[in-house]
């Protein structure tokens, strides 16, 4: 057996995907392309957790890939970590980004129809979303689901070289969903294999913070590279102080989310139970209207606070149970 951090932490997630070296790996096979030329990170948002800020997990690549039988292109590249349920309007929006953003084209240059004067043209990249989620989706059941599109007319006959045409290209995009629960123990591929490092099966330490796989002997090599990287990272201390500052955030939400949820749940019960005893509708009413009231305080109270120390809406909305305009408006 070995140990490496525990790779489903941002903190880890990032130190293992900022090794461009890693990354290349991890992505090549999982795009199943021949390689990966050139690999640049952009518009980054990997975390950055200190004591004033919690962000996402998102990292976005340009990337020169030789896919199987084809020629090399050059492709925007979104690695999204979600190891919590994920609202798919936060992923709608990133995608949209992605569309209008004047980076993700490329300068070309063309001839004319006499062959002769150049014309320089901007052509969009074509765009492939990879999304790790740490939970299951409701219907599917496959561990790695891929999206293929088919170009057809009127009939459903397949139109050739429609695929070549870089106005339909850059009107769609490619996405990968991996539902990290799902992979099986044993792994029937190579992109199963490199996955299966984030499927955690034993955890070492009460924190969470080190986890156990199997032995890598019998590993690919790519294999082996990527778990000798989240072994370095537990003796990191930067990632180490950034592990524990994620289990303050997350306890300290989880906390007040309880205490939310009791308090409005007593407030409830005591408004019933004052009701029955005064015989009044109305006295129930209104004793249920104020507890709720002082439980709705609270959690405002408690959005403020994770607003302030600028948490991520996604988990704002789910701790506290507020809409997104209730907490905007805060």
């Amino acid at each position: 057996m070995a140990k490496i951090a525990n790779p489903t932490y941002d903190a880890v997630f990032k130190y293992l995907m900022q090794d461009i070296r890693v990354a290349k790996l991890l992505l090549k096979i999982v795009l199943q392309v021949e390689s990966i030329e050139e690999l640049i990170v952009k518009n980054n948002e990997f975390v950055v957790i200190n004591t004033d800020e919690l962000k996402l997990t998102r990292v976005d690549y340009q990337a020169r890939i030789v896919p199987k039988n084809g020629e090399p292109q050059l492709v925007t590249i979104e690695l999204q970590k979600a190891f919590q349920d994920t609202q798919v309007k936060r992923f709608r929006k990133y995608l949209g980004q992605h569309y209008t953003n004047s980076e993700n084209y490329e300068d070309i240059e063309e001839k004319n129809n006499n062959n002769q004067n150049i014309q320089l043209k901007q052509r969009p990249l074509h765009i492939i979303q990879i999304y790790l989620l740490g939970h299951k989706l409701e219907n599917l059941n496959s561990s790695i689901v891929r999206s293929q599109v088919k170009y057809v007319n009127v009939d459903g006959k397949i139109v050739e070289n429609a695929e070549k045409e870089w106005f339909l290209k850059g009107l769609m995009h490619d996405m990968i969903v991996v539902q990290i629960p799902l992979l099986p123990e044993k792994p029937k591929n190579k992109v199963e294999e490199i996955l299966s490092i984030f499927n955690h099966k034993k955890i070492l330490t009460q924190d969470g913070h080190i986890v156990e796989i199997n032995n890598y002997d019998d590993k690919s090599e790519e294999y082996k590279i990527i778990a000798r990287r989240l072994q370095e990272a537990i003796v990191d201390d930067q990632v180490r102080k950034q592990m524990e500052y994620e289990d303050e955030v997350r306890e300290e939400a989880e906390y007040q989310a309880r205490n939310a949820q009791l308090r409005y749940e007593a407030g409830v019960e005591k408004g019933r139970a004052e009701g029955r005893e005064e015989g009044r509708a109305e006295g129930r009413e209104e004793g249920r209207e104020e507890e709720r009231t002082k439980a709705y305080q609270d959690k405002l109270e408690m959005a403020k606070k994770m607003k302030s120390d600028r948490m991520p809406i996604d988990i704002i909305i789910k701790y506290s149970g507020l809409s997104k305009d209730e907490i905007e408006k805060l």
